[in-house]
């Protein structure tokens, strides 16, 4: 078994904010229907510098995924990152904390008069008591992220018996988080690849799919941390990452957009390897590893990602 413990750290990740929504009573409603069919929300704020807020936790969570591996076996929030790449995320993860900062204290000082905006507009669905003040909101919003390591007391502390049992669990548990990370690798993968060779093939009327520059760049990215982040040793898909890297070598998302020939020779060597990943690696549905747990100051009902 892949000794994936001495190749990665787990890394719990906190990303927390206040929620934009709050129910409304049904009955306030006129609707010619039952109003226990009937479920109403309502908008509390219309802030753009919130939703700047919303957006870059987006960010946040894509730069993780992109850099870390699933560990659903303990808990959700927390990832396998492997140890090559703690320095660099830990710096990441600090910048991208104070560009945080610095969006949340945007919002929070436009705050009163977005409050007073949704006065006017929410008329009598407006409850002041959706809105805290400035200093208890402040406390709804947290970034925080640590690194912790998980073993087994040692023989002489639990008895041979309970220790064998215990080894057994964790082994069992190990072999469980090993598998969900090779699938989690392929299934990323293999919805890259599909997604390239979707936009790259011709519509039925032969018109060109138009494509965003991220096609390759997300690509790219994959390519850049496979070899890190492939802490399982999955030789079968390194190999077919190796394929797809030397397609796109020198490849610019221009070059797909204007040259015909280079477009068709992507795309026809993008569904080989789509075609060799359905041929030879078993995918199985991943679950989603991130989750925003729910903050517990005053504010907004929680969001979660």
């Amino acid at each position: 078994m892949e000794d994936i413990n001495h190749q990665s750290v787990l890394l719990v990740v906190k990303l927390s904010r206040p929620g934009n929504r709050r129910k409304v009573n049904p009955g306030l409603v006129q609707v010619d229907a039952d109003s226990e069919a009937i479920h109403v929300a309502k908008d509390l704020l219309d802030s753009e510098e919130l939703q700047a807020v919303q957006r870059f936790d987006g960010s946040i969570r894509r730069y993780v995924y992109a850099r870390c591996l699933p560990c659903s076996v303990l808990k959700d929030g927390i990832f396998r990152l492997p140890n090559s790449l703690i320095d660099e995320v830990d710096g990441h993860l600090g910048a991208l904390a104070t560009g945080r900062v610095e969006l949340v204290g945007a919002f929070l000082s436009v705050y009163p008069e977005r409050v007073e905006a949704a006065r006017a507009r929410l008329r009598g669905l407006f409850d002041q008591g959706d809105y805290p003040d400035t200093e208890m909101l402040r406390a709804a919003f947290g970034f925080e992220w640590k690194y912790v390591t998980f073993d087994l007391p040692s023989a002489g502390v639990l008895s041979s018996a309970v220790y064998r049992r215990e080894q057994e669990k964790a082994n069992a548990a190990l072999q469980s988080e090993v598998e969900e990370i090779r699938m989690a690798l392929r299934k990323s993968f293999a919805e890259l690849i599909d997604h390239a060779t979707a936009r790259l093939a011709p519509s039925p009327g032969g018109k060109k799919m138009v494509f965003r520059d991220s096609l390759i760049q997300n690509l790219e990215e994959f390519f850049g941390y496979f070899a890190q982040r492939n802490i399982v040793g999955d030789s079968d898909l390194a190999s077919l990452v190796d394929r797809a890297r030397a397609v796109l070598h020198g490849v610019t998302p221009e070059a797909l957009r204007t040259n015909d020939f280079v477009r068709v020779r992507v795309q026809a060597a993008m569904q080989e390897i789509k075609q060799a990943m359905s041929d030879n690696l078993m995918l199985a549905p991943s679950r989603r590893f991130f989750v925003e747990p729910a903050i517990t100051a005053p504010a907004p009902e929680a969001a979660h990602a």
